[in-house]
């Protein structure tokens, strides 16, 4: 090595003796300020502890764990921290509300996006559940709650940007979350898995637009068809070209029967058909399935269809009787699919019409 080299090695090496210096001084200081900010760990009291723009994702590092005991409101409200989740777990430390009474607006803030499990089941009170989540706010990893958990309307009225929230433990009072119209289905499905089953009279209040997007149901376009019946001189059938007919006259010599429309279905899926009229007259709907003969069903009549290998082939009919009179009857026939798994995931927890347990109410 020449000498050239040797002096540029010992330049090189003093740079970076200077700079861990200097990164262990930063460390220190930075050790010096938390340990006088949580007490050197035991602090308990978090009351507006990181609220206002001060605290973001860069100046947010807490060297203990953040165990709040008793009332602890604003703790980050108003903070300019995003990630509540990820700063903490860059530094090691987790956040512990499992003793918390309160946390009144501890997380109002319109920047917070992601929370980590928030542990609610100490909170005392009515007011005490007024977290009061703000629209920017995506995830919760988890929300763990005792059946005594009060969580008041004012908790999710602003949240309409809460997409993942996985609830854990006992739900068991009044639950508001129809503000949350992005609710994924992981999250709707941990709701109503959580929900007490001992209470009693109890409402849970969702959105039906989140509801709709995570169970799914679809309309089935229907090609009607549009011949007129045979058998009659003084009734005409008119196919409205919108998936409705309309009768007119009556049918003076022969039981009216004609094909209103055939599709083919899915083996395993269940559908619901609906012939939706302008009238509650009793006319008979028989409908064939795989070429087996169901019916007669009626006019606004909800029929259920669960199609098998082999009788997947629906064939919608219409019969009446002799000297039945039409005065502009209008129906429409429609067919959707049905997701069971909603129908089947409500019916573990809200009980029976004699016997019930929670109201679910989709708005």
């Amino acid at each position: 090595m020449s000498v050239a080299e040797k002096l540029k090695q010992i330049a090189e090496n003093e740079q970076r003796v200077y700079d861990a210096g200097i990164e262990k001084g930063v460390e220190t200081e930075r050790d010096t300020v938390w340990d006088m900010i949580q007490n050197y760990g035991n602090r308990t009291d978090y009351t507006s502890a990181f609220a206002n723009a001060a605290w973001n994702d860069e100046t947010f590092n807490p060297k203990y764990n953040i165990k709040p005991v008793g009332s602890c409101g604003q703790m980050f409200y108003a903070t300019k921290i995003v990630d509540l989740e990820a700063t903490l777990q860059r530094r090691g430390v987790v956040l512990d509300t499992s003793k918390a009474k309160s946390l009144n607006n501890a997380f109002n803030s319109t920047t917070l996006k992601v929370l980590p499990a928030i542990d609610v089941t100490s909170l005392s009170g009515n007011t005490a559940g007024n977290m009061v989540f703000r629209q920017n706010l995506h995830t919760i990893r988890k929300l763990i709650c005792a059946e005594a958990t009060v969580l008041d309307t004012p908790c999710f009225q602003y949240a309409t940007g809460l997409v993942n929230v996985a609830f854990d433990g006992v739900i068991g009072n009044d639950l508001d979350l129809h503000p949350c119209k992005l609710l994924s289905k992981e999250s709707v499905t941990s709701v109503i898995n959580a929900l007490s089953d001992t209470a009693k009279g109890k409402t849970l209040t969702m959105s039906e637009a989140a509801v709709a997007a995570a169970f799914p149901t679809e309309e089935i376009s229907l090609d009607l068809f549009a011949s007129e019946p045979n058998g009659t001189e003084t009734l005409t059938v008119k196919n409205n070209g919108d998936g409705s007919f309309t009768v007119n006259g009556q049918d003076d010599t022969t039981a009216l029967s004609f094909t209103v429309a055939e599709v083919d279905l899915v083996a395993g899926e269940t559908y619901e058909l609906v012939y939706e009229s302008n009238s509650d007259a009793t006319l008979a709907f028989p409908i064939t399935l795989g070429g087996l003969t169901f019916g007669p069903h009626y006019l606004n009549e909800s029929i259920v269809l669960t199609p098998q290998e082999g009788y997947t082939h629906l064939v919608m009919c219409y019969d009446d009787l002799p000297g039945t009179y039409y005065d502009n009857l209008t129906i429409r026939p429609r067919l959707r699919t049905i997701n069971t798994e909603w129908e089947e995931l409500k019916k573990l927890k809200i009980g029976t019409a004699n016997d019930p347990k929670w109201t679910v109410t989709l708005m």
